[in-house]
């Protein structure tokens, strides 16, 4: 099972989500977005998922295997990074 991780529930945020959780072997653990609104909205879609305002909180979680980056192009850069610099090394 891998646990995903979405940062940004807007326009791609929720589709997202609704093809992670319909595939098999994959399963939304959290979702952060800045808007309170799209917050709860991400709550009632995915209850069991932890729903965070705050990305850096998302790709620190040790439950999230992949991050998933929904936001702005302008954004990606920067959270993809941060994401990969978090990421496990295998030894």
């Amino acid at each position: 099972m891998v646990n995903i991780g979405v940062i940004g529930y807007g326009y791609w945020g929720p589709n997202l989500v609704r093809n992670f959780a319909d595939c098999e072997g994959a399963r939304v653990v959290a979702i952060s977005d800045l808007r309170a609104e799209r917050r709860a909205a991400a709550a009632r879609q995915c209850p069991g998922a932890a729903v965070v305002d705050d990305a850096a909180a998302l790709i620190a979680d040790p439950t999230v295997d992949a991050v998933v980056v929904a936001t702005p192009i302008t954004s990606h850069y920067e959270l993809a990074k941060a994401a990969l610099h978090s990421a496990p090394t295998s030894s």
